[in-house]
């Protein structure tokens, strides 16, 4: 099996820890931003394999941040979804939707 290396962008603590820890535990590399100011620095000196993004961010939001990465050759090509997630800490319940947008 073939392990993937993730930049995980998520503004909130819990959603990243929680993506983290799941992805972690399943073998994948991950790199981790708070905001989608980071992304494109991030995705050029990571290299990720995919990006799993939130949408709503306070500095730059997730459609910002794909539109900077899809205008670059080097980063273009770089798969994004969207993560939607809500998670309580206190019981490990957690809902994931995940909508690909680009390949």
């Amino acid at each position: 099996m073939q392990f993937a290396r993730i930049l995980v962008v998520d503004d909130s603590p819990d959603v990243s820890l929680a993506l983290a820890t799941i992805l972690e535990d399943a073998g994948h590399d991950i790199i981790e931003a708070e905001d989608g100011d980071q992304v494109f620095d991030l995705a050029i000196s990571e290299s990720p394999n995919v990006v799993l993004m939130d949408v709503m961010m306070p500095r730059v939001n997730g459609i910002d941040a794909l539109a900077t990465l899809k205008a670059d050759t080097r980063t273009s090509s770089i798969p994004v979804s969207w993560s939607l997630l809500k998670v309580d800490l206190k019981t490990w319940r957690w809902r994931v939707h995940s909508v690909p947008l680009s390949t």
